[in-house]
Protein backbone atom coordinates (compact mmCIF):
# COMPACT_ATOMS: atom_id res chain seq x y z
CA UNK A 1 0.00 0.00 0.00
CA UNK A 2 1.40 3.62 -1.35
CA UNK A 3 2.28 5.60 2.01
CA UNK A 4 0.11 8.81 1.81
CA UNK A 5 2.19 12.30 1.67
CA UNK A 6 2.68 14.24 4.08
CA UNK A 7 1.70 17.91 4.62
CA UNK A 8 4.38 20.21 5.77
CA UNK A 9 2.47 23.43 7.68
CA UNK A 10 5.46 26.12 8.39
CA UNK A 11 5.13 27.40 12.26
CA UNK A 12 4.67 31.11 12.40
CA UNK A 13 6.60 32.16 15.38
CA UNK A 14 4.83 34.82 18.05
CA UNK A 15 5.74 38.11 17.90
CA UNK A 16 9.29 39.03 20.13
CA UNK A 17 7.79 42.78 20.89
CA UNK A 18 4.69 43.69 22.25
CA UNK A 19 4.85 47.05 20.45
CA UNK A 20 4.74 45.86 17.11
CA UNK A 21 1.92 44.49 15.28
CA UNK A 22 0.48 41.13 16.07
CA UNK A 23 0.18 39.03 13.47
CA UNK A 24 -3.71 37.75 13.49
CA UNK A 25 -4.52 34.41 13.30
CA UNK A 26 -6.33 35.14 9.86
CA UNK A 27 -3.18 35.93 9.14
CA UNK A 28 -1.32 33.03 9.73
CA UNK A 29 -3.77 30.49 8.08
CA UNK A 30 -3.37 32.71 4.76
CA UNK A 31 0.27 32.34 4.86
CA UNK A 32 0.71 28.91 5.67
CA UNK A 33 2.86 26.67 3.06
CA UNK A 34 2.55 23.42 2.06
CA UNK A 35 4.41 20.99 0.86
CA UNK A 36 3.78 20.19 -2.92
CA UNK A 37 3.51 16.34 -3.96
CA UNK A 38 2.74 14.16 -6.57
CA UNK A 39 -0.51 13.02 -5.40
CA UNK A 40 -2.13 15.61 -3.33
CA UNK A 41 -5.03 17.89 -3.30
CA UNK A 42 -5.74 20.34 -5.88
CA UNK A 43 -3.86 23.73 -4.99
CA UNK A 44 -6.71 25.98 -6.27
CA UNK A 45 -9.36 24.11 -4.01
CA UNK A 46 -6.54 24.31 -0.99
CA UNK A 47 -6.15 28.17 -1.50
CA UNK A 48 -9.93 28.75 -1.30
CA UNK A 49 -10.56 26.86 1.34
CA UNK A 50 -7.60 29.13 3.48
CA UNK A 51 -8.90 31.90 2.43
CA UNK A 52 -13.07 30.63 3.86
CA UNK A 53 -11.18 29.56 7.04
CA UNK A 54 -9.34 33.22 7.30
CA UNK A 55 -12.30 34.92 6.59
CA UNK A 56 -14.02 33.09 9.52
CA UNK A 57 -11.91 33.65 11.88
CA UNK A 58 -11.08 37.84 11.03
CA UNK A 59 -15.11 37.68 11.66
CA UNK A 60 -14.55 35.69 14.99
CA UNK A 61 -11.38 37.99 15.98
CA UNK A 62 -13.63 41.64 15.65
CA UNK A 63 -16.66 39.81 17.69
CA UNK A 64 -14.76 38.66 20.67
CA UNK A 65 -14.41 42.39 21.77
CA UNK A 66 -17.98 43.24 21.52
CA UNK A 67 -18.46 39.98 23.10
CA UNK A 68 -16.24 40.93 25.78
CA UNK A 69 -17.89 44.40 25.99
CA UNK A 70 -21.62 43.02 26.28
CA UNK A 71 -20.30 40.57 29.16
CA UNK A 72 -18.87 43.56 31.22
CA UNK A 73 -21.61 45.53 31.07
Amino acid sequence: MPEEPQTEITPVPAPRNQGRMRRSDADKVRAAQFTIVMRGYDRAAVDAWREEIAQLVERLEEAQPRDAAVKRA
